[in-house]
C-alpha cells in the first residue's frame, strides 16, 4: 500500500510542480502514470497476490474513465482509495 502511493506521489509530482493551476490531467499523461505504476506494482511489490488486486483495480478504474477529469491531487487521492480497495 505505501509502496503503490508513494509510486503515485512520484508519478504526479512533476505534473503538480510544473502548473500552480490545478487542471486535468490528460489522458495520456494518466495512461502512462498507471502503466509505469503497474510495472512497478508487478515487479516488485511484497505480495503478489495483493499486486495482481492492484493492478486490475488501476485498470479498471482507468479503463471505466473513472480517473477522467482529475487534476493531480484527486489522481493520486483516487488512485489511492483503489489501492485502498484491494487490502484484505
Amino acid at each position: 500500500m505505501r509502496l503503490a502511493f508513494l509510486l503515485f506521489f512520484v508519478l504526479t509530482t512533476t505534473t503538480v510542480a510544473q502548473s500552480p493551476v490545478t487542471t486535468a490531467i490528460d489522458k495520456s499523461e494518466r495512461d502512462a502514470a498507471i502503466e509505469a505504476l503497474v510495472t512497478k506494482v508487478g515487479a516488485g511489490y511484497v505480495l503478489p497476490d495483493l499486486s495482481e488486486r492492484i493492478i486490475q483495480a488501476l485498470r479498471s478504474a482507468n479503463r471505466d474513465r473513472e480517473y477522467d477529469g482529475k487534476g493531480p491531487r484527486e489522481f493520486v487521492d483516487a488512485g489511492e482509495s483503489h489501492t485502498a480497495e484491494c487490502q484484505p
